[in-house]
């Protein structure tokens, strides 16, 4: 009838392990927009900057780009 909520501490364990996923994901794609930048692929995009290939397609803010 009633539907259990999750404790405190499955919480916690839950929202670290998304961070870890998170962080791991936000390097693997500094890395990938880095090798796209090196090689200058970007501009066969249409994007003179990595930053504005970064921005209008990825949806990264410039401060992160």
């Amino acid at each position: 009838m009633f539907e259990r909520q999750p404790t405190a501490m499955e919480l916690d364990r839950r929202l670290k392990e998304l961070v870890r996923r998170m962080r791991t994901a936000e390097a693997e794609v500094a890395t990938t927009l880095l090798a796209m930048k090196r090689r200058g692929l970007h501009r066969f995009l249409g994007y003179s900057r990595i930053q504005e290939y970064a921005c209008v397609e990825l949806d990264i803010g410039r401060a992160k780009a």
